[in-house]
């Protein structure tokens, strides 16, 4: 499975962009713990926020190894572009709801 994860107020306890570079205890240990397990149970994630460069830095500062760091798309392109909502629908899950789920256990 694919986890696409954002970085400001879920792999982090502040919103504010950048707030993790001041405050480095502003890092939530329990999100980046999940992260962590996943991708050593094989599964991809991809830590996502508004660049690539950004994204890049936080993976590298949280100490994070075999994610991807991504921006967010500006635009999706794809022949089934009608399909996207409904593959979206219901998997845009909150932290909370992220760590109560056993994804390592096959829960979805």
């Amino acid at each position: 499975m694919v986890f696409c994860v954002d970085i400001d107020g879920t792999l982090t306890e502040q919103q504010r962009r950048g707030w993790w570079r001041r405050r480095p205890h502003a890092l939530r240990d329990d999100v980046l713990a999940k992260v962590r397990a996943l991708v050593a149970a094989g599964h991809e994630v991809v830590v996502w926020s508004s660049s690539t460069a950004y994204a890049q830095s936080f993976v590298d500062h949280a100490g994070l190894e075999g994610v991807i760091a991504l921006g967010k798309p500006g635009v999706i392109v794809d022949n089934q572009r009608h399909r996207w909502a409904n593959r979206l629908r219901g998997r845009v899950i909150t932290p909370e709801q992220f760590l109560a789920r056993d994804y390592e256990g096959g829960d979805g």
